[in-house]
C-alpha cells in the first residue's frame, strides 16, 4: 500500500469516528457531557486536517474546490474572528470556557471540518456510508435514553426530560431532529426510487426497516425530551417539507399523494391539541402540558427580556458587535428588574440569531444567514454546466426529496435556534451537511487551469513535516493544556474535603493557559468561601483565603468589565468578615451592573455588618423600587427598616404583604433579635417551632430572647425541649443548662 492509501485510510477513518463523538462522556473533566465531546473532536480534526494537508500536497485531486458554500462559511469564520479581535474580551472570545466551548478556536475547527469533509467524501457511496453511520449512532444514543426512561440509568439533569449522553435534554433534542430528518431522507429516496421504477413501494426490506425503526426511535426520545423549541421546529420542517412535495413533485407522484395526506392529519392533529390543550390528559403529561403551557406571558417573563437586552448590546456596537462569549457584559449593564427570579448571568440571548448579532454585529449575522442562504441556492439550483460523470460524482442534480427534506431539516433546524443555541452537535451535523452540499456544488478546474504540482520529493517531504510538527503542536496547545486544566479542578473539588491536597490541586490547574482559568478561580474562590466558618486549620485556611483572593483580583485585572468576579469577590470577603474589602467591589459590580437586586442585597448587607445602617436603608429601597412585586427585595428593605429603626415603614412593608409584622423569615428574625425586640422573636418562634421542631436554629433564637429578657427557668425549659427533639443536641444542650444554673448567662 502506498502512502497516499494510507494517508486517504487515516483522513476516512478520523472522519467516520465524528459521529461517535455524541457517546462520548468524561467525568475526570470539568462539564463532562461538554468538555470531553469538544476536546475529541477538535483532535480528531486537527489530525485528520494535518493528514489531508499532507495528501493534498501530494495529490492535487484532494485540494480544496472553490464553491460559494465554502465562500460564505469561510466568510463567516473570518468576520466573527475580526468581531472577537476587536470585541471586549478577545482572549475570552477565542476560548470561551469548559461549559460552552465554543470561541473562535471552535470555529476554525469546524472550518477545517468541513474542507475535509467536502473535500475526501468525494462521492455518492462515502456521504451515504457517513449519514447512515450518523444515524447509527443516534441509535445507540436513543437506547441509553430509554434506559434512563426505565429508570435504569439517571437522567443526568434531574427531572423526567430525557438528556441521554448530552446532559442537556435541549441538546439531545436537536440531536435527534437532525437524525430524524437524515432518516426520512433515505427512506423516502428508496421509496421514490421503487415507485419510478415500477416497483412494489413498501418492500419491508432490512434497509426499511432499519430507517423507519430508527424514526420510530428517534421521535420518541425527541418527545420524551420535553424540548417545546426542537418539537415544535420538527412539525414546522415537516410542514415546510410537505408543502413542497406538493409543489414540486410530478403529477401524480407518490411523493405528492403522500404529502396530502400526511399534511391533512398533521393539522387535524395540531387543531385537535388546541383544542383539548386544558383537559387532565394533556395536563398529566410532562410533556403535551409544557407545550400547552406555551404563552405569551412565559415568554414575556424570560426571553423577551433577554432579547431585549441582546437589542440593546447591538446598538451599542451594530458593525462587529461584541464578540463571541461576552454576551454577559451586555446583559450585565442592561439588565431588567424584572428578570429578578430567572438566571442572574446569563451567557447567551438564547436566540441564535441575536447572539451573532451580539456576538459579530450586522456583519457576523448578515455572514450567518448567508450559509443558509447560499446552501439553499446550490441545493435547488438547476445544473446547467453538464460537467462530464467522472468530475461530478453526484450527477446533475440532487434528487427531490433530498433537496425538500433538507429545506425541511434546515427549516426545523433555524426555528429550534430562535430560542437556543448551538451545542458542539448541532455544529457538526450542521457543517456536515454543508460540506455534503458543497461537495456537490464545488467548481471542477478548467482544462486550461495549471494546478500546482510539488513534483520534488525533498519538498514534499518538508511540507509533510512542517504539518506533522504543526499538528503535535495544535494538538497540544489547544486540548492538552485545557485537558490538564478540567482533570485538575476536578481532583481539586473532589479533595475539597481533605483541604490540604486540594489547593495543590487547584495550583496545578491554575498553570496551562487560559481555557479554564476563571472557571478554576470561581470554583477556589467558592470552595474557600465554604471554609469561612469551618473547623479547619487555621494556616490552611489562611493560605485558601490568600491564594483565592490573590486569583480573583488577577481575574479582575484580566477581565475589569465584568460585574461577574466583582460580586464573588464580594460575597467572598463578606463571608470573612473583611467588609471594607467586600463593599469596595460589591460598589464596583454595581457600578457595572447598576439594576441588579442580587449584588444589592449582599452590598446592603455588608454595609449592615459594618454598622452603616443609613447607607444600607438608602441601597435596599432603590433595590426594592426597581420591581416592588420582589418578595425578596420586600423583605430585605424591611430588614433595614427594623435596623433603623424604622418601625412605620417595617409596617408599611410586611403588614400589606404578610399580614403582620411578625414574619417567620430568618433574616427578619435576626433583625429583631440584633435591635433587641426580643419580644417579637419570642411571638415568632413559638409560632414555628411546632411546625418545625428539629429546628434548632429556631430554638437558639427562643432560648437567647428569653435569656435576654432575664427569663432563664424559661430558657432551661427550651433547651430541655430541644434535647427531646433533637438528640444530637443533648451534650451541648446539657452544656447550656448547667451554665444557666451557673449564672453564666446573667
Amino acid at each position: 500500500m502506498n502512502l497516499n492509501k494510507i494517508l486517504k485510510r487515516v483522513v476516512n477513518i478520523g472522519v467516520f469516528l465524528i459521529p461517535f463523538i455524541p457517546l462520548v462522556v468524561t467525568s475526570t473533566f470539568f462539564f463532562p457531557y461538554i468538555s470531553g465531546k469538544n476536546f475529541l473532536f477538535r483532535i480528531i480534526v486537527e489530525i485528520i486536517f494535518g493528514t489531508w494537508a499532507i495528501l493534498a500536497i501530494r495529490n492535487k485531486d484532494y485540494r480544496p474546490k472553490f464553491s460559494w458554500v465554502f465562500v460564505s462559511v469561510a466568510s463567516f469564520v473570518a468576520i466573527i474572528g475580526i468581531a472577537d479581535l476587536f470585541g471586549a474580551n478577545p482572549l475570552k472570545s477565542f476560548w470561551s470556557n469548559f461549559e460552552r466551548m465554543e470561541g473562535w478556536i471552535t470555529l476554525i475547527h469546524l472550518l477545517g471540518y468541513f474542507l475535509v469533509v467536502g473535500t475526501v467524501l468525494n462521492t455518492q457511496k462515502l456521504w451515504t456510508k457517513f449519514f447512515n453511520t450518523v444515524i447509527g449512532v443516534s441509535m445507540i444514543v436513543g437506547g441509553y435514553g430509554i434506559l434512563q426512561l426505565l429508570n435504569v440509568l439517571p437522567i443526568n439533569q434531574g427531572g423526567v426530560r430525557l438528556d441521554a449522553t448530552f446532559g442537556n435534554a435541549t441538546y439531545l433534542a436537536i440531536y435527534m431532529v437532525f437524525n430524524i430528518f437524515l432518516a426520512m431522507m433515505f427512506l423516502v429516496r428508496k421509496l421514490n426510487d421503487r415507485y419510478k421504477k415500477g416497483e412494489k413501494i413498501f418492500s419491508f426490506n432490512w434497509i426499511d426497516l432499519f430507517y423507519s425503526f430508527a424514526i420510530l426511535v428517534q421521535f420518541f426520545i425527541l418527545y420524551h425530551t420535553a424540548t417545546r423549541g426542537a418539537i415544535l421546529g420538527l412539525i414546522g420542517g415537516m410542514i415546510v417539507a410537505f408543502v413542497l412535495f406538493i409543489i414540486f413533485d410530478e403529477k401524480g407522484g407518490i411523493l405528492r399523494k403522500i404529502s396530502l395526506y400526511k399534511l391533512a392529519v398533521l393539522l387535524i392533529l395540531i387543531f385537535g391539541f388546541f383544542a383539548v390543550k386544558n383537559t387532565d390528559m394533556i395536563k398529566s403529561s410532562p410533556v403535551l402540558s409544557r407545550i400547552a403551557s406555551i404563552s405569551i406571558n412565559e415568554a414575556t417573563s424570560a426571553r423577551f427580556p433577554v432579547w431585549n437586552m441582546a437589542l440593546k448590546g447591538f446598538k451599542e456596537k451594530p458593525i462587529l458587535g461584541w464578540g463571541q462569549e461576552n454576551f454577559n457584559y451586555v446583559f450585565n449593564k442592561n439588565y431588567e428588574p424584572k428578570m429578578y427570579n430567572q438566571e442572574q448571568w446569563f451567557d447567551r440571548a438564547h436566540n441564535i440569531f441575536l447572539d451573532w448579532l451580539v456576538a459579530g454585529g450586522f456583519l457576523g449575522l448578515l455572514s450567518y444567514l448567508s450559509i443558509f442562504f447560499v446552501a439553499m441556492f446550490f441545493l435547488w439550483r438547476k445544473n446547467e454546466s453538464k460537467i462530464e460523470s467522472k468530475k461530478n460524482k453526484f450527477g446533475d442534480d440532487f434528487v427531490l426529496s433530498d433537496k425538500v427534506l433538507l429545506t425541511g431539516l434546515f427549516s426545523a433546524y433555524l426555528f429550534n435556534n430562535i430560542f437556543v443555541f448551538d451545542n458542539i452537535m448541532s455544529y457538526i451535523l450542521f457543517f456536515s451537511l454543508l460540506g455534503y452540499i458543497h461537495t456537490f456544488s464545488a467548481c471542477e478546474k478548467k482544462e486550461n487551469d495549471k494546478p500546482i504540482n510539488v513534483h520534488n520529493d525533498w519538498m514534499k517531504g518538508v511540507g509533510a513535516t512542517f504539518v506533522l510538527i504543526l499538528t503535535l503542536f495544535s494538538i497540544y496547545f489547544f486540548n492538552v493544556r485545557g485537558m490538564m486544566v478540567g482533570a485538575n479542578m476536578i481532583n481539586a473539588l473532589k479533595e475539597a474535603s481533605k483541604s490540604e491536597s486540594s489547593i495543590g490541586f487547584f495550583e496545578k490547574a491554575l498553570n496551562y493557559g487560559y481555557l479554564g482559568r476563571p472557571e478554576v478561580r470561581e470554583q477556589l474562590i467558592q470552595t474557600t468561601a465554604s471554609y469561612a466558618t469551618a473547623n479547619i486549620d487555621l494556616n490552611l485556611k489562611q493560605k485558601f483565603f490568600d491564594l483565592a483572593s490573590g486569583e480573583m483580583t488577577k481575574q479582575i485585572q484580566e477581565d475589569s468589565e465584568n460585574a461577574r468576579y466583582e460580586v464573588f469577590l464580594g460575597v467572598f470577603f463578606n463571608r470573612y468578615r473583611v467588609y471594607d474589602n467586600a463593599i469596595t467591589h460589591l460598589e464596583r459590580a454595581l457600578v457595572l451592573s447598576p439594576n441588579k437586586q442580587s449584588t444589592m442585597f449582599e452590598l446592603g448587607a455588608a454595609y449592615l455588618n459594618k454598622n452603616e445602617r443609613e447607607k444600607a436603608l438608602v441601597l435596599l429601597k432603590n433595590a426594592f423600587e426597581l420591581d416592588k412585586s420582589y418578595l425578596d427585595a420586600r423583605k430585605v428593605y424591611a430588614v433595614a427598616a427594623i435596623y433603623n429603626g424604622e418601625d412605620k415603614l417595617t409596617e408599611e412593608l410586611l403588614v400589606p404583604e404578610f399580614k403582620t409584622v411578625l414574619v417567620p423569615d430568618e433574616m427578619i428574625i435576626k433583625a429583631y433579635f440584633d435591635t433587641n425586640q426580643f419580644g417579637k422573636v419570642i411571638s415568632i418562634e413559638r409560632e414555628e417551632i411546632p411546625k418545625n421542631p428539629t429546628n434548632i436554629q429556631n430554638r437558639l433564637y427562643l432560648i437567647s430572647s428569653y435569656l435576654k429578657l432575664g427569663r432563664p427557668s424559661e430558657a432551661i425549659n427550651e433547651v430541655e425541649k430541644a434535647i427531646e427533639a433533637v438528640p444530637a443536641y443533648k451534650e451541648q444542650g446539657e452544656k447550656v443548662i448547667t451554665e444557666i444554673r451557673s449564672g453564666l448567662y446573667k
